[in-house]
């Protein structure tokens, strides 16, 4: 399992286990839509080890991050008609 196919399991575990959906489609009006994905409350590593072969400079040190609440964020960019809606 990749590390990516394993944030979306616990991602969705924890959707469940919240009670929660993993993804919402939020309508804007004038047939321009939005899609969101759950970021559940948790707590993660980021960056990568020290000798991590082909790291770069800017991707440590590793540090624990903590999520205190669930939130969704866009899972696309932005378009110009979302922005602009």
């Amino acid at each position: 399992m990749t590390p990516t196919q394993f944030a979306v399991l616990v991602q969705r575990a924890a959707a469940v286990w919240l009670g929660v959906d993993v993804e919402k489609t939020i309508d804007l009006g004038g047939g321009v839509k939005m899609k969101f994905v759950l970021i559940p409350a948790g707590e993660f590593i980021m960056g990568s080890p020290a000798n991590e072969e082909g790291r770069a400079d800017n991707e440590g040190p590793q540090h624990r991050v903590g999520i205190t609440t669930s939130f969704y964020i866009g899972k696309y960019e932005v378009t110009q008609e979302q922005w602009e809606r």
